[in-house]
């Protein structure tokens, strides 16, 4: 069965923010990002230049997680919140 669960996830601007590890089997996110601000995905060496950048008027995006993957965030400015929903067994 899986598992089901959620986060607002605190970002900042200077360094990247562990979001997400998956498990042994991998996982399917929605992210969302609420805020006025970019916010930018990647892995733990994000930055603004090299994230893939979620805005507001993105709506929720879908990611599917391999195994034992990791997920970072960064911010353009300030200190956003990244709204994540994780279901387990994608």
């Amino acid at each position: 069965m899986a598992e089901i669960s959620s986060a607002q996830v605190a970002l900042t601007a200077t360094d990247p923010t562990l979001c997400v590890t998956a498990d042994q089997d991998g996982c399917k996110l929605i992210v969302h990002n609420a805020s006025g601000v970019v916010i930018y995905l990647g892995d733990s060496a994000v930055t603004t230049s090299t994230g893939l950048p979620l805005d507001k008027a993105a709506g929720p995006v879908t990611i599917v997680m391999p195994a034992q993957s990791k997920l970072y965030a960064i911010a353009a400015s300030g200190t956003p919140s990244l709204g994540i929903l994780k279901v387990g067994n994608n």
